[in-house]
């Protein structure tokens, strides 16, 4: 009977156990998914950014050839037209793409942090999922346990029983013998 109940008991802290991963391993991919849709939403920032970028850094290319010609145009000309405007809206472009490029860097860090906690949590929900594994495992061995321990115990009730009929049969023999 001890071992029965120390078994039940077993049983039930294993149960109480997987109903406990099995909570933290939902709240874990609750996480995961919203730290995904974080990673996802950053990562698309940055593509956008970039573009932004490459779509600046064309206007800077245009803005730089037409200013060579110019220089060239200024040099074989005689009369030293002042550049000033010009020079002026390409040190506005550069210091926009500088700019761009330090926000565009410090999305791709956020973003990278963002991967990195992702690893951090699949690999902890990769732990969780090993340890629910091994309370399954247990607590299949303690029900296979449990039914061989039922299974004696009904066969040793049912000798009881007939050993108890054996008895009560031979009583009976022996108050008809005394009669």
């Amino acid at each position: 009977e001890n071992v029965i109940e120390k078994i039940r008991v077993d049983k039930e802290l294993a149960e109480v156990q997987l109903s406990k991963v099995v909570s933290t391993k939902q709240l874990i991919s609750k996480e995961l998914d919203s730290k995904e849709n974080v990673a996802r939403k950053n990562e698309n920032e940055v593509k956008l950014k970039h573009g932004v970028v490459e779509r600046k850094m064309n206007q800077l290319d245009k803005v730089n050839k037409k200013l060579f010609k110019m220089i060239e145009a200024n040099r074989s000309s005689a009369d030293g037209e002042n550049l000033g405007p010009m020079e002026s809206t390409i040190k506005h472009l550069k210091q926009e793409i500088k700019q761009t490029l330090v926000v565009n860097e410090e999305l791709e860090t956020a973003w990278l942090e963002n991967q990195n906690e992702l690893v951090k949590i699949s690999t902890e929900s990769n732990k969780i999922l090993f340890r629910l594994r091994q309370c399954e495992h247990k607590r299949t061995g303690l029900t296979k346990k449990k039914r061989r321990l039922e299974f004696s115990l009904n066969e040793e009730e049912s000798r009881l029983s007939t050993a108890q009929l054996s008895i009560y049969g031979f009583h009976k023999d022996k108050q008809r013998l005394n009669e």
